[in-house]
């Protein structure tokens, strides 16, 4: 189901997985580097809020290009983050877009996707 970095390398992109502490991977990288970052950390029962407040959201502003984007993977069984996400992405003028995924897919299930309507 997670297939888009293998199927971006395979049309050529360069795509580098950096896993760690955002915060503080990115504290060592260098200003205006990277195209796209992603945050995807609060599906579990520990909700880590750091990742959502200005600071966190204006260090990862710095690294970014400026074409670039922060994508939030904000499920989560207990907390709607997206209200407060979106916000915050205003209150420093960034825009915010979200999708909700709610396709019944057999083959999803199969391989283990657990449906928000299904928990």
């Amino acid at each position: 189901m997670f297939s888009f970095v293998s199927a971006a390398r395979s049309r050529g992109a360069t795509v580098r997985v950096i896993e760690g502490d955002a915060r503080l991977t990115l504290n060592n990288a260098r200003d205006d580097s990277y195209d796209l970052l992603v945050v995807d950390a609060f599906t579990s029962g520990s909700i880590p809020i750091h990742l959502i407040t200005r600071e966190t959201i204006q260090l990862y502003q710095r690294k970014l290009k400026a074409e670039a984007v922060i994508a939030y993977h904000v499920s989560n069984h207990y907390l709607d983050f997206k209200g407060p996400l979106c916000n915050l992405a205003g209150s420093i003028g960034l825009a915010c877009l979200s999708k909700l995924d709610l396709v019944q897919n057999p083959e999803y299930k199969q391989r283990g996707r657990v449906m928000p309507n299904t928990w």
